[in-house]
């Protein structure tokens, strides 16, 4: 394996990818709340479910919390839908931090949305920022309060998220394909 062929391999391999073992705090879905899916194909190896995905006819609906990395909490409603009659009203989301039972409030928000095209249909992202840090979550609860959520002009009712958190040791991957 002395080629140059072979080290110009292993060199790419090494440049392009990286793996190492790292504590990290994640949530983990509550499957009765719905099942628990992956938002990244890279990542961390073994708690890598760590959102809750729902459908709702042609409708899919999925939560995401995680810290951001400023170590600050962010939930993300990723929705897809066929077409762009989706309305969602963020400010009629509610979260709780189940365990202290503090409802925590968000300090902004972002909503995007693009599509639908020949491949993806209609999205629509909402994340809101909040100041609560790790230290400061044990469990939480999404709730999304009547007249959050419409599409084609009909109310969506969603039970709540629930989320607990954890810390571990975990394998990360990256690689220059995520």
């Amino acid at each position: 394996m002395n080629s140059p062929s072979a080290i110009i391999v292993l060199a790419t391999l090494f440049l392009t990818s990286c793996v190492a073992p790292l504590s990290h705090t994640y949530f983990i879905p509550n499957t009765n709340d719905g099942k628990p899916v992956r938002t990244s194909s890279c990542g961390f190896f073994k708690n890598n479910e760590d959102s809750l995905e729902r459908k709702i006819g042609d409708l899919n609906v999925t939560v995401m919390p995680k810290y951001f990395s400023d170590g600050k909490l962010t939930v993300t409603f990723f929705l897809l839908y066929p077409s762009a009659s989706i309305a969602f009203d963020p400010d009629k989301v509610e979260v709780l931090e189940t365990t202290k039972r503090i409802a925590l409030q968000p300090i902004n928000k972002r909503v995007s949305s693009y599509g639908p095209d020949r491949t993806h249909p209609y999205t629509l992202s909402v994340t809101l920022f909040f100041s609560a840090t790790a230290t400061d979550i044990d469990s939480l609860k999404v709730i999304a309060r009547p007249g959050a959520l419409s599409v084609g002009g009909r109310e969506i009712i969603l039970e709540p998220y629930r989320f607990k958190q954890r810390t571990s040791t975990d394998l990360y991957y990256a690689s220059i394909n995520c």
